[in-house]
């Protein structure tokens, strides 16, 4: 039976603490699966009511064009004495991922139905998994039907690039806040969430 624990406070300082109890952080993958398996369940209002921080890495380059980084080491190897500029690790090379070209996406805007369920960044975000996909697509949109004609919901929001190549985790809202997606959150946020599992 797979075990939880949350390490609430700055990123970088509790990526360390969730790895020396010998958990494995949480990716945006490993949180939406959870948010489904949950529907129905007392622990639905926990996991879906709550923002988390992931271990997916977001990599910006000076150009705009930005890079999602799955099981980032980066985002491992982080600590508090970790040098960080305007709350993301300063990169000094290059990292495997897909890179995204912010004119040829919807990004800094929330997400129609129909846009949610093919946009190519949470197709990512999801390994290529249509169908969790299309799950949480649906299960979103019931959980925030109030019977309005415009209901929009899971965009992706992105942070203009630094003078220098760097990279912060992606961040997961709760449903309350449309379970938006997030590249812009400092690593030192005081108010930062990892989960970890073992």
């Amino acid at each position: 039976m797979t075990k939880y624990d949350f390490f609430p406070g700055k990123n970088v300082e509790q990526m360390q603490l969730l790895l020396k109890k010998g958990f494995e952080p949480l990716s945006m993958y490993d949180l939406v699966v959870k948010r489904l398996n949950v529907l129905g369940t007392y622990e639905e209002d926990l996991w879906w009511n709550t923002d988390f921080d992931t271990i997916n890495g977001c990599v910006y380059y000076l150009d705009f064009s930005f890079k999602i980084v799955h099981d980032a080491d980066f985002l491992k190897k982080m600590n508090k004495k970790t040098n960080l500029l305007n709350g993301s690790v300063i990169l000094n090379n290059d990292l495997e991922g897909k890179v995204f070209i912010r004119e040829e996406h919807i990004f800094n805007r929330n997400l129609s139905f129909e846009e949610a369920k093919v946009h190519e960044c949470w197709i990512d975000f999801l390994r290529g998994n249509t169908k969790v996909l299309s799950d949480y697509v649906d299960a979103v949109w019931t959980k925030t039907d109030t019977g309005q004609v415009i209901n929009n919901n899971m965009g992706i929001f992105l942070a203009p690039p630094e003078e220098l190549l760097t990279g912060c985790a992606w961040h997961l809202s709760s449903i309350n806040k449309h379970s938006d997606v997030g590249g812009d959150f400092y690593l030192n946020y005081e108010n930062g969430l990892l989960v970890g599992k073992k």
